[in-house]
């Protein structure tokens, strides 16, 4: 269901005559690279909601067993690096470990040009395809990567692209492979691309007036739709996949519907604090069984607290964190939820952290208390009586 269409140069107007030369330009440095995916390496949490016994839901999709792979499957992501040696890995802050199988955010300002230096280190060809943007590369098939590969992507981010007068100050898209969109996407490839307003970011592209960032995909990956799916059948079920029973059982079993890439409460690491302005970057992708209600739980709503996900829609949500503790953050399509696409976020109150500061300097004061006469009983000068 695709059709291209084409836009002619209108004569007597030459467009990118008026164009400014960008502002600033910012460098990223991205393979592609495989790895084992574990969607769900704990079950504490699954089992203590769906119970132990055989008829769990969530069994079919994360036990391994006869005809069903299990958990872990092999698969490629995004990875950022350094530079362009992409000899050192770029390691993610805690802030980033939401992250998961995300490629990193690349943020750009309306203005700039971005430039991606990307490497393929995978063992098939993947192309990095950024959405929303215009890049200088004339046609995407010119930007694939074989193996070993390195392409240097230039985009340039025109107002068109920014945010409107009504929008957040930055807004979202995503950036994929299209060597073949669908195989390239359930194998793994995708990441979060956010927009903003000139003069939001800062010199460390940290947004103004932001306290906290978090990148959220909703979206079944169908294992049966991966590259790598004979593979993982050889390693995991030990058989010739051409000996597989292909029935809907086993079709089940490789649709995890996870948020980045993890299901049943295995995704960490969103964490903030009471009164910080928080943005949250959701991206729907996927088919027609991708159709999302996000739903942020909590015990204050302001305009809304549900956020409609479709395949190829992207959201900027903005929140300031106001009800401390642990909230569920799901889709609320009820299948999606048995299926596992659930996790949590922790908001942690002022009066904890200022509470745990309490102890912490009376720790101190008693410690430093406690060495101060040891010493003057050693030197002879505390009386004893």
């Amino acid at each position: 269901m695709r059709q291209q269409y084409e836009v002619k140069q209108c004569s007597g107007h030459n467009f990118s005559a008026t164009e400014d030369k960008p502002k600033k330009t910012v460098e990223y440095f991205i393979s592609a690279e495989e790895m084992v995916w574990n969607y769900s390496p704990k079950r504490q949490w699954e089992l203590e909601k769906h119970g132990t016994g055989k008829n769990s839901p969530s069994n079919i999709f994360v036990e391994q067993g006869k005809n069903m792979i299990g958990s872990r499957y092999k698969k490629v992501v995004y990875r950022e690096y350094t530079d362009e040696t992409f000899h050192f890995k770029k390691s993610r802050s805690p802030s980033q470990k939401h992250l998961e199988i995300l490629g990193p955010i690349i943020k750009a300002e309306v203005g700039e040009q971005i430039i991606v230096t990307f490497k393929n280190k995978a063992t098939r060809p993947y192309s990095l395809t950024a959405q929303g943007i215009r890049s200088t590369t004339a046609t995407p098939s010119c930007c694939v990567s074989l193996t070993g590969y390195v392409l240097q992507l230039t985009w340039d981010i025109p107002p068109s692209a920014g945010p409107g007068d009504s929008d957040p100050d930055c807004i979202t898209y995503a950036y994929y492979s299209t060597v073949d969109f669908i195989k390239d996407m359930y194998s793994g490839l995708l990441g979060p691309l956010v927009v903003c307003r000139p003069g939001t970011l800062t010199s460390d592209r940290k947004i103004v007036n932001v306290d906290k960032e978090f990148a959220l995909l909703f979206m079944v990956y169908d294992e049966n739709q991966s590259w790598y799916l004979d593979e993982n059948i050889r390693t995991y079920l030990g058989v010739d996949p051409d000996n597989v029973t292909d029935d809907a059982d086993f079709m089940e079993s490789n649709m995890m519907h996870g948020i980045n890439g993890k299901v049943y409460g295995n995704l960490q690491g969103l964490v903030m604090t009471e009164g910080q302005r928080v943005n949250w970057y959701l991206l729907g992708m996927g088919n027609e069984v991708d159709m999302h209600t996000v739903h942020f739980h909590t015990d204050r709503v302001h305009r809304a607290d549900v956020f409609d996900l479709f395949p190829g829609t992207f959201q900027t949500i903005e929140m300031v964190a106001q009800s401390p503790g642990t909230w569920l953050l799901h889709c609320h399509v009820s299948d999606h939820i048995h299926a596992g696409m659930e996790t949590v976020y922790t908001i942690q109150g002022i009066f904890h952290l200022t509470q745990c500061m309490y102890y912490l300097v009376v720790h101190i004061i008693i410690s430093s208390v406690s060495l101060f006469l040891t010493e003057l009983s050693s030197q002879g000068k505390i009386t004893k009586y």
